[in-house]
């Protein structure tokens, strides 16, 4: 078997009912380390190697005795909480305001401070909650909201209580905020120009040492990145440490012909720029990718292969077809 060869042989743990019968058979009757006379299933001859015995560890209720209590209560409160939705769903739907669905439920009415389609403070800055605020049956019908899930243990029922119709804001009203956009513009352009002065010095094998202090910026060196943004030490992955956008431009980028760094850079998200140097690059190998990895990896190239000849046939089914009309004529 070719898949299980590259694992020493090993096909697993089963708990009495995974593998053909033949092979339970022979695992039942064998101790921890002991070998089966060849066996015979409908894939073939085997030999069956019992190499560990797992044991379930079933724990008494003494010990389980204060877990299992809160999750009963769990689930209590969940059914509790669930009775409660629907009947505040009911009364949102069968009442001409909030008051109801608070003495019946026991539930605080709060009142938002005016917000725009962009959201408010608190529960008032969630999406949905801005959806709904603003959709035509609350917003122009005067109905309360249907129930609205802030989080797993948090529902609300939205009613208007007045509305601002928009208009245009006067040039004084916008000033402020109007600056404030043009301010960050110019910052931008700024430090894609900065940006774009340092990798043109860098190409042309300037040195870049004293402009990146009169900046106030500094080199970060990165080493032993995969392409999935993870540092590899000693074949571990340490944890996500490095801009996805950084990643992915580095790895877009060819090494020198000469063996010497080669640079370009990277606008991230929020407007700054970043120079990246590439001095070495280690490439991939299949020999050193782990079986389940490359497993699915060819799974995934199948897949792709299998849709790729797929939409080809299709397409070509396409072009070579002829519509002919078999419809009887019909005598008026």
């Amino acid at each position: 078997d070719t898949a299980s060869a590259e694992q020493g042989g090993d096909i697993g743990y089963s708990s009495g009912d995974v593998f053909p019968p033949e092979i339970e058979a022979a695992l039942d009757s064998l101790e921890v380390g002991g070998l089966s006379e060849p066996v015979i299933s409908e894939f073939g001859v085997h030999l069956v190697k019992l190499t560990e015995a797992a044991t379930a560890d079933i724990r008494s209720f003494d010990d389980m005795r204060e877990e299992l209590a809160a999750e009963a209560k769990s689930a209590e409160v969940e059914l509790i909480y669930t009775a409660q939705l629907e009947e505040m769903s009911n009364l949102a739907f069968e009442s001409g305001n909030l008051q109801p669905i608070s003495d019946t439920l026991g539930l605080e009415i709060i009142q938002s401070e005016t917000f725009g389609r962009s959201g408010g403070i608190g529960p008032f800055a969630e999406p949905d909650v801005v959806e709904v605020a603003f959709s035509d049956s609350v917003l122009l019908d005067g109905n309360n909201s249907e129930v609205v899930e802030v989080s797993d243990t948090e529902a609300m029922v939205l009613r208007l209580r007045e509305s601002t119709p928009a208009t245009l804001r006067s040039l004084e009203d916008s000033e402020a905020e109007i600056s404030v956009l043009l301010r960050a513009a110019m910052e931008r352009q700024a430090v894609q120009e900065a940006g774009q002065n340092l990798l043109t010095a860098l190409q042309a094998g300037e040195s870049v040492d004293a402009r990146l202090a009169e900046e106030g910026v500094q080199w970060v060196s990165e080493q032993d990145a995969a392409r999935d943004g993870f540092r590899a030490d000693d074949s571990e992955l340490s944890g996500p440490e490095i801009n996805p956008y950084i990643v992915r431009a580095a790895f877009a980028m060819p090494l020198t012909e000469d063996g010497s760094a080669s640079y370009d850079s990277v606008t991230l998200p929020d407007g700054s720029v970043a120079i990246i140097e590439l001095s070495s690059l280690t490439p991939g190998s299949l020999e050193d990718m782990p079986f389940e990895e490359r497993t699915l990896l060819v799974q995934q190239l199948q897949f792709e292969l299998g849709q790729s000849d797929l939409s080809a046939y299709v397409i070509r089914m396409q072009r070579a077809a002829s519509i002919r009309d078999f419809t009887p004529a019909t005598d008026l």
